[in-house]
Parts: structure tokens; sequence; C-alpha cells
């Protein structure tokens, strides 16, 4: 039987992690979750090395939307990682993990007014997906007495491998800014009294098994970017999604 190093069997009952499933079965009941925390130790480890090989300013988000329990982003924190949000709850876990405000950047299409809220208070970059939030950002932390750092989610208008529905950088999906009118959107920002554009954010979907793929998305923000900066703005992270 070919098992990840992790998983291994012994007198007919699997162990995760060295511990007996059927002796945790038994403890805990069932069904139950396992998770094997210096596998995820090393699974980050092993990414965040293999991507600093090649270039050394690499800062680890985790989707929290991926797992948010609260042990697994501790382990994560501890590790030094940062984490992507989708909702208050996941900032308010992550946070609650111990990971580092100026790590997290919170993403997505239908934040509310205490979604924005509350990121201002805590002080964390927001991924502004329209002109609209953008607005509505700048006003909130206008009235809170705050500047906000942000970063433009860019729709790549990309074809990817994987289905439709979990394609978010094609030129039909709702998400992002299309990439030919992401300059009047930095022009935006940079005349708004309370936020700071210092980003660039693309997340092209799910179930992607290629590189290809995001080699392509990061060609186009690396294009991009080199407008924005000429525009005057200092673009300080390029944040290219995962999948």
């Amino acid at each position: 039987m070919n098992l990840p190093p992790h998983l291994t069997v012994l007198d007919g009952r699997l162990h995760i992690g060295g511990h007996d499933c059927v002796a945790l079965a038994e403890a805990y009941g069932t069904p139950l979750y396992v998770t094997d925390e210096m596998r995820i130790r090393e699974n980050f480890r092993r990414f965040s090395s293999a991507l600093k090989s090649r270039y050394a300013k690499v800062q680890m988000l985790y989707a929290a939307k991926a797992n948010g329990n609260l042990a697994i982003l501790r382990a994560l924190a501890r590790e030094g990682a940062g984490a992507d949000v989708f909702s208050s709850g996941e900032l308010r876990l992550a946070l609650a993990a111990g990971m580092d405000p100026a790590l997290l950047l919170f993403n997505g299409s239908s934040k509310s007014p205490a979604d924005l809220a509350l990121a201002i208070e805590k002080g964390v970059r927001v991924s502004v997906d329209s002109l609209d939030e953008l607005r509505q950002l700048n006003a909130a932390a206008a009235a809170a007495g705050r500047t906000v750092e942000i970063a433009f989610r860019v729709n790549p208008a990309l074809e990817v491998p994987t289905h439709p529905k979990i394609a978010t950088g094609l030129k039909t999906s709702k998400f992002g800014i299309p990439a030919g009118q992401i300059l009047d959107a930095y022009r935006e920002a940079r005349a708004c009294s309370h936020v700071r554009p210092v980003g660039m954010h693309c997340h092209i979907g799910s179930q992607i098994l290629e590189v290809g793929p995001f080699a392509r998305a990061a060609g186009v923000m690396v294009e991009v970017a080199r407008e924005v900066t000429d525009l005057g703005i200092d673009l300080q992270f390029l944040d290219i999604g995962g999948g």
C-alpha cells in the first residue's frame, strides 16, 4: 500500500501522525476529524521554501476558508503565515490565532459595512473589489479617523483549466476590476483621503493543478503594475491568489 509518510498501517489499524485511529475513535467518538499538525507545518514549509528559492520576498497567506479550525490557524501563525480572510468571522479567528494584522488581507466581493468597519478597526489591509466598495471604505475610514491600506482585485480575463463555475478570473467573472479599467481605479484611490493603494490582488479560480495559468496571471499583473507605478503609486506587493 502506497501511503503518504504521515499515514501508516500497523496491525491492520490506520495511524495518522503516529496516532491509532481506532483508539482516537474510542476516545472521542465518531464522526471524527483528525488533523496532523506536523504534516500541515511540513506542507507550509515545503511550499514556502519552493517559492523563496526563486524570490526571497514572499509572504504566505493561508486561505482561512479552507479550514478555519483555530488549532490549524495557530500552527500556521507559529510558522509565520498570514491569512486571506473572507468574512468578519474569519478575521476574528485569524487574530485569535495570533496572526499579525499586517499579514492579513480582507478579500471578497460582498463585504458588509460591518466587515469594512472591523477591517478598519483592526488595521488590516483590504482587497477592494469595485469602485463602489472603494468609496464605501474611504467614507468609513474617514468617519473612524483612520487610513486603510488597500489592494485592488484585478480580473485578468484568462481561461483556466477548471470547472467554469469555480473559475474566477474569466472575462465574464463578476469578481474584481477588469485589467483595462484598473488604472482609473488606482487614480481614484490616489485621490481618496483615507485609503492608500499599496498592492494588487488576483484570484483566477480553484482546483487548478497546473502552474501555467498562475504564470500568465502574474504576467498580466506585472504589466499592469508597471503602469500603476508610472502613475506615481508605490506598490508594495502583488498577491497572485491561490488555487
